[in-house]
């Protein structure tokens, strides 16, 4: 009766490989295959808890991880007692033997190999949700510092006079409608960042707990929907800030151009 074993490696990308042992020898070792690794979590025909007898398994893989590459695969079949599984029919090697465990032995190994295999894929899970945390976190804080940008902008004393000039009109001709069109206007997007950099600055200079690493001129795209429109009196503008995983706003200000309409 031969003994299954298995060494446990962190292979490229820290992902977890297993590199099965008969007897304390690695069995691509053992079978001639010396070239061969140990399989991983993405090998898909690794050996299973209840192995189907039609089904070819794949006990070792090539250096550069890929099983396409080359490999070392054979049967996993139950013994006629019901209590021993047998290795046998290997392909791709030049001899192949039929090696026997106990049934409590292969079913302990590949149990140990599939519970690092979920440790790893848990722990990999919880911290993409980490990072999905942070970047949203991070584009919140860029969106709302350009809404916040905007909205400075809108409640400026010159803004009929800023209006007037980019769209070549009177500053007596300009409404709040106006206004609403031109500050959605692409052609703000200097005057917006420069209105924004330096709050920023100064909060990732005081440490600030608001800091995401947030940086505005590095070509980062983040999608957000800016709406500007005005109330039933085309006095005040209504500003608010989409996010595309949000249908409600995540901001909303209403600045009065009363005093300067």
């Amino acid at each position: 009766m031969n003994r299954l074993g298995y060494i446990s490696s962190i292979g490229t990308d820290k992902i977890p490989v297993a590199e099965l042992t008969v007897d304390d020898v690695p069995l691509a070792k053992l079978l001639g295959c010396d070239d061969l690794i140990g399989y991983d979590i993405y090998e898909k025909s690794r050996p299973q808890i209840e192995p189907d007898p039609n089904k070819n398994y794949v006990f070792a893989v090539c250096s550069c991880g890929e099983s396409g590459c080359g490999s070392l695969e054979g049967s996993v079949t139950t013994g006629s007692n019901g209590k021993t599984i047998l290795f046998k029919e290997f392909k791709y090697t030049s001899s192949s033997p039929i090696l026997e465990f106990t049934l409590e032995n292969y079913t302990s190994v590949i149990e140990a190999i599939e519970e690092e295999f979920q440790e790893h894929e848990l722990r990999e899970f919880k911290e993409q949700q980490e990072q999905d945390f942070l970047d949203q976190a991070h584009a919140e804080a860029v969106i709302k510092a350009y809404f916040e940008a905007l909205v400075q902008l809108a409640s400026k004393e010159d803004i009929v006079t800023r209006t007037a000039e980019a769209m070549f009109s009177k500053p007596q001709l300009i409404t709040a409608r106006e206004i609403a069109r031109w500050l959605v206007s692409p052609m703000l997007f200097e005057e917006r960042q420069e209105l924004v950099e330096e709050p920023f600055r100064e909060m990732r200079e005081t440490g600030s707990d608001l800091d995401f690493g947030i940086s505005f001129t590095d070509g980062e795209i983040i999608p957000w929907s800016l709406r500007v429109t005005t109330d039933d009196t085309a006095r005040i503008l209504v500003i608010e800030a989409y996010t595309d995983s949000t249908s409600a706003p995540i901001e909303t200000r209403r600045v009065d151009l009363s005093a300067i309409l």
